[in-house]
């Protein structure tokens, strides 16, 4: 005999589609911000990081940027498993 899996609470996936959209417009902020800065600001992306170097600061942002998505989607992963953890101890 199989045991019937229980429903979710009604605003478990509310929660989690909640801190996924906050954590998305963080995301697209600062990666509109950058693309603001490539179209208006050329320039200061074009300077090197450090005096003679060849790093600019366009690589150093577009860096950030991808680590910021790394970073966001290991928050949403944890806070996600955190919160099923809860759910599936509260059973």
């Amino acid at each position: 005999m199989t045991t019937p899996i229980p429903s979710p609470k009604p605003g478990a996936a509310t929660e989690s589609i909640r801190l996924g959209v906050g954590l998305t417009l963080v995301l697209v902020a600062a990666y509109f911000g950058f693309i603001g800065l490539s179209a208006f600001a050329p320039v200061m992306l074009a300077r090197p990081v450090m005096t003679g170097g060849t790093v600019t600061w366009a690589f150093a942002y577009a860096f950030g940027v991808i680590g910021l998505g790394v970073a966001l989607t290991g928050i949403y992963v944890l806070a996600a498993n955190r919160a099923e953890t809860r759910r599936s101890l509260a059973r």
